[in-house]
């Protein structure tokens, strides 16, 4: 057999096997998980624990008082309005990266509306003489510190709460008669991925892993604080 004929036939096979194996982008996205879920399912231990606080037991089971409830709402409303003052700090900066740029504009406009249409629904017009909690002061101090980051892990710091309440919501056992059932109701819808996730595969390859999960999960724990406080 002609020399050159029985090189291509040894050869031939091994570069298709080699193109089979090839970890292409198209086989990383079908086969691989994104970073927002990574980070999700890497810190589920913490979302279960959030689940069985007693804040949300005594919701589900009908004996959270109203007064308990209305803290927990103000609190809330303390912890949107400072958030608010620091996504206005981003939205307004050079950042020169135009899909994060308007990721900051978007989240600002949008936390804006609903600390307006909180305070509006509990007929205030500011909230200058709350004081925080411990569980949310250490919240908002957390974001501060972000404020001293890349932009990038900001954006992993807002997603805990972003993807924790409507999990929380979808799951809580309540009746349409409980008092608390506009709680579920407004927070159902879970656009987490919408938001986030896209973002953050583009900007995936600039980040360090590591580094996201901590922050991932400190921001977590300290969701699970705020109901465990409440």
């Amino acid at each position: 057999m002609d020399a050159v004929i029985l090189t291509i036939l040894i050869v031939l096979p091994r570069l298709i096997t080699a193109e089979e194996n090839k970890w292409t982008s198209e086989k990383c996205s079908k086969e691989s998980k994104s970073l927002l879920s990574t980070l999700w399912d890497n810190n589920i231990d913490i979302v279960k624990e959030t689940e069985h606080t007693d804040f949300l037991i005594c919701m589900t089971n009908g004996s959270l008082v109203a007064e308990r409830y209305m803290k927990f709402i103000l609190q809330d409303i303390y912890y949107v309005k400072h958030l608010t003052k620091l996504l206005s700090i981003l939205a307004n900066s050079s950042e020169p990266r135009k899909d994060l740029h308007e990721f900051f504009n978007n989240r600002n406009a949008s936390y804006s509306r609903f600390a307006t249409s909180l305070l509006k629904g509990f007929g205030f017009q500011d909230f200058s003489e709350l004081l925080p909690s411990a569980a949310i002061k250490a919240y908002i101090e957390s974001y501060q510190a972000l404020m001293m980051e890349d932009p990038i892990y900001f954006v992993i710091g807002l997603l805990p709460c972003a993807m924790l309440w409507p999990y929380i919501a979808q799951n809580l056992q309540i009746s349409d008669s409980s008092p608390y059932i506009n709680f579920k109701i407004n927070n159902m819808a879970d656009n987490s991925r919408k938001h986030y996730e896209k973002l953050l595969e583009t900007h995936r390859h600039t980040m360090d892993e590591k580094k996201a999960n901590e922050i991932f999960r400190t921001q977590m724990e300290h969701e699970k604080s705020f109901f465990a406080e409440s």
